[in-house]
């Protein structure tokens, strides 16, 4: 029995100043984690993604840990292939674990388009990454010659891996042997394991592994992100006939303890209310509605194509303005009836060519739409009956530049607020960028009320703002 640490957390490289020094940061800190009785780390994805400066669970070139230049930079967003092994030596001489975190699923970040052959679609399939390993083209993906699709989930639209195929499997089992026996990993956290086929984390986990002349098993355990019944269904798969069982995390237990350490309301990013105080929260992908002043449940927002909610705000006519993530990245315009009005289909994927599964949004008084994407670090600006306008912000770190977003808020002048890394970004109607002001902590919600001030929270504490006019 362990202690396992999630040595980090999303856009933690920007939050903390450690850009491509992440690794370095965790090294300083491994006598202080160990003195306080862990017993293993839990690195993020360490192979190179689709942009350096990225989470990596969009992965690029599984063999480049930080030292080939591609993809804007040479190091991953976490550092370079040295500091890694160096951080994982480190930790080991502390009788600290090291886990890796494998993103099997999908990739992204593809050098050019092909034509699949088997449905004559055109998609990103085309992968040429600079480590020379596991180059990929179209027979790589889903739909395959071994396999149509596998009957999992699919990440967004990222091109889903055919692990059937022979370069695949033989790849990922090369990575996961590389990672175990060259680069010092003790084990495997298994991201997505709901879009592809238990047995292969079964092959993984059963891999004969030899490492400084001894034979090595490695820790495994899954990211199955479901229900009581889906997790004990897929660690049954999984472990049948199984000499080295793999675990996996007990999301349902997850959210009760954090519903005990938040009390009700949850993110209060997913929440919202309308004029009448009818509160709405989106969680875990459903939206549920409660009386404002008893705090009784008056059930689900209904919707005919299922959970998938990411976030809600009330709208001026009454209804509300939802992002529904499943698969997709849609807008959903609800009346005051609760009748869905219009949606907006794939409304930032459409216009960025990538995929947004973390989404937030905002209205004007107009009836104007906003979309920030967390993954596209810009805002998507919407007509009323869902026509594009424009693009407000881009990836980067300089002024109107957007990184790390968090939350999104309009005034009534038609001013969006953008929480971000570098604080509270304002651009006018437009998108021309106007000013940024720097609150304590990072907004992780905004709203404005009915005398146009600002109320934003950063972590558990509410401020209100009055801006210049």
């Amino acid at each position: 029995m362990g202690v396992l640490m999630q040595a980090f957390y999303w856009d933690a490289p920007a939050l903390e100043n450690r850009e491509a020094g992440w690794w370095d940061h965790l090294c300083s800190e491994i006598d202080s984690l160990a003195d306080d009785g862990f017993t293993a780390l839990w690195l993020p994805p360490a192979s190179k993604a689709a942009e350096w400066n990225s989470m990596g669970y969009d992965p690029y070139d599984y063999f480049d840990l930080g030292e080939f230049n591609q993809k804007g930079r040479t190091e991953t967003w976490f550092g370079g292939k040295q500091a890694l092994t160096d951080l994982i030596a480190t930790a080991h001489g502390r009788g600290l674990s090291v886990y890796a975190d494998m993103v099997l699923n999908h990739n992204s970040g593809a050098d050019a388009q092909e034509t699949n052959l088997m449905d004559q679609q055109l998609r990103w399939t085309k992968f040429t990454p600079a480590s020379g390993k596991f180059p990929r083209d179209w027979t790589c993906f889903h739909p395959s010659s071994y396999e149509t699709m596998d009957g999992f989930d699919t990440f967004g639209d990222m091109p889903d891996l055919c692990h059937r195929a022979p370069a695949v499997y033989t790849a990922m089992m090369e990575h996961s042997r590389w990672l175990i026996e060259e680069i010092g990993f003790d084990g495997f956290r298994f991201d997505f394991v709901k879009g592809y086929g238990s047995w292969l984390v079964k092959g993984i986990a059963e891999y004969r592994y030899v490492r400084g002349g001894a034979a090595l098993r490695p820790f495994c355990v899954g990211e199955c992100w479901s229900s009581d019944r889906s997790i004990d269904d897929w660690l049954l798969a999984v472990n049948s006939f199984m000499d080295n069982p793999v675990s996996a995390f007990d999301f349902p237990l997850h959210y009760q303890l954090k519903s005990l350490c938040d009390g009700y309301g949850f993110d209060l990013r997913g929440l919202t209310a309308d004029r009448k105080g009818t509160v709405y929260i989106a969680q875990h992908g459903i939206i549920t509605r409660y009386d404002g002043q008893t705090g009784r449940s008056l059930g689900e927002v209904a919707y005919s194509e299922g959970g998938g909610f990411d976030d809600v705000t009330a709208t001026p006519d009454g209804g509300l303005l939802c992002a529904w993530y499943r698969g997709s990245d849609d807008l959903i315009r609800f009346n005051a009836d609760g009748k869905v009005s219009n949606i907006i289909r794939k409304a930032i994927s459409t216009e960025a060519d990538r995929s947004e599964l973390n989404t937030r949004v905002a209205i004007d008084g107009l009836g104007n739409i906003y979309a920030l994407g967390g993954f596209t670090n810009a805002v998507f600006k919407f007509r009323s009956d869902g026509k594009f306008l424009n693009r407000i912000g881009s990836p980067g770190r300089q002024p109107g530049q957007i990184s790390g977003a968090n939350a999104i808020a309009v005034d009534g002048k038609g001013r969006v607020f953008v929480s971000d890394t570098k604080g509270i970004q304002v651009f006018d109607s437009d998108g021309r960028y106007l000013n940024v002001f720097k609150p304590e902590g990072v907004a992780s919600g905004m709203v404005f009320n009915d005398k146009n001030e600002l109320l934003i929270v950063a972590r558990k504490t509410v401020m209100k703002f009055v801006l210049n006019e």
